[in-house]
């Protein structure tokens, strides 16, 4: 895995060399012509969002200044392809609430519903890919911030880099799960799916450490992810689906009953699965992820010295 630390480098060089793969493999995606427009844009932003989990991570060493320009050029970046990903989202909302509901409307409701939504995905794919040179845009930007990396002022090493914004990480999404519980509106919801996924991305960097446990907690914190990504698009497609021309309203209509039992059940999920991501507190979350850290350090090291001793004895061996 390239989104992840490795034993035989530096924090700073690790970081460094993250932060250049997920922009090579954003700038690949984008000049492909192998996938499906939808996956291709849909990979990219998921490049961006590593990229920006990456800066939070590491913010306090690279200093505010740094650390503002190169978000800034990300979300920039990021933010004309987030428009087409959004559109398509829609589409596949659509299809996932028709899994096993099949029968509740007619088959005449899903189908209209859906080829409006393709017809609005196929009007945004063509005023934001087609009619703004978006796509050079953004691989100008990606090249420019590639070339910065270099000089990013990663001033500490070891976990002192990582410290303080994993700790931040954990304290924002704990407080916005705890926020969003009592009342579970749209906008607390998509802030707790925010800050989750930065914990997420920073979870995955560190799997290596301690796989078992560490590789659990970032797959349980992509499935809370997960449950908060599927409850904000059936909230935008509720939202669309009550706006939409009145050709479409009866059908529209037809489907919020659907769409409100599954997002019910999506956010019984997500307490759950929040429940298990986020059962620490901030400092002893901190303290535990610390003595992984450094026990993982400790054995590479010795494992490394090891080696050197056995090199050694092999060439005093006549």
């Amino acid at each position: 895995m390239t989104f992840q630390l490795r034993a035989d480098e530096s924090v700073r060089k690790g970081i460094r060399r993250i932060a250049r793969k997920e922009i090579d493999k954003a700038r690949d995606d984008l000049t492909g012509q192998i996938q499906p427009l939808d996956e291709v844009v849909h990979a990219a932003r998921k490049r961006f969002k590593k990229l920006r989990a990456v800066m939070r991570l590491v913010r306090d060493s690279l200093g505010g200044k740094v650390y503002r320009r190169e978000n800034t050029a990300f979300r920039d970046a990021g933010r004309p392809l987030s428009e087409v990903r959004d559109a398509h989202a829609l589409v596949l909302a659509l299809d996932k609430l028709g899994e096993g509901r099949e029968q509740e409307v007619s088959p005449t409701t899903w189908s209209i519903v859906r080829q409006a939504l393709q017809q609005r995905e196929q009007e945004v794919n063509q005023e934001v890919l087609e009619g703004r040179g978006t796509l050079d845009e953004v691989l100008a930007s990606l090249e420019d911030a590639r070339q910065r990396i270099k000089g990013w002022p990663l001033v500490h090493d070891g976990f002192s880099v990582l410290r303080t914004g994993l700790k931040r990480a954990y304290r924002r999404g704990l407080r916005a799960f705890a926020f969003a519980g009592p009342e579970p509106t749209d906008e607390k919801l998509h802030e707790c799916r925010k800050r989750v996924q930065d914990l997420r991305h920073h979870l995955d960097l560190l799997r290596p450490v301690r796989p078992g446990v560490l590789g659990e907690l970032a797959d349980q914190a992509h499935a809370l992810s997960d449950r908060l990504g599927d409850d904000h698009d059936l909230a935008v497609l509720r939202h669309l689906l009550t706006t939409f021309p009145e050709p479409l309203g009866t059908d529209g209509q037809a489907l919020l009953p659907l769409i409100d039992r599954r997002r019910e059940e999506l956010r019984q999920e997500a307490r759950a699965i929040g429940e298990r991501v986020y059962r620490d507190s901030p400092r002893d979350f901190i303290r535990r992820v610390s003595a992984y850290w450094h026990l993982w350090y400790w054995e590479n090291e010795v494992a490394r010295w090891d080696g050197a001793k056995v090199e050694e004895r092999k060439e005093s061996v006549p």
